[in-house]
């Protein structure tokens, strides 16, 4: 049986073995973090969780703007959404967008990297 407790130091090496098995997961940091737990199975690390405090830039732009304004508009605003992140020590800056040029700017200006799997969203405020 799996069960789920509270993450222990000792737990770092069962962790370090499981990103081994899974290198392109990454480690996590421990910044920013609200919860940390270990799942274990007859006194084996088998996993490990973490709920982090998540930072999303969400900029609202006029679709009417002439396209240099639109990209004036998003580098301050990526620019003001950074600061803000460095400010509060939160270690990375999430944006979703529809748009393939605002991708372009913010993966040649800021080293956006694309997420690999599927963003999903649970709105916790519906019941």
């Amino acid at each position: 049986m799996i069960k789920a407790r509270e993450f222990r130091f000792d737990d770092i090496k069962g962790i370090t073995a499981l990103h081994k098995k899974q290198p392109d997961l990454g480690i996590p940091g421990l910044k920013n973090v609200l919860v940390n737990c270990t799942f274990e199975e007859n006194g084996k690390v088998v996993g490990y969780g973490v709920l982090k405090i998540f930072a999303e830039a969400v900029l609202i732009i006029d679709k009417k703007l002439r396209k240099t304004s639109k990209g004036r508009a998003l580098m301050n605003g990526m620019e003001i959404a950074i600061n803000g992140c460095k400010q509060r020590g939160i270690e990375q800056l999430y944006i979703i967008t529809e748009f393939p040029g605002f991708a372009e700017i913010l993966q040649k200006h800021y080293k956006a990297k694309v997420c690999t799997g599927k963003t999903l969203l649970i709105e916790l405020s519906e019941g």
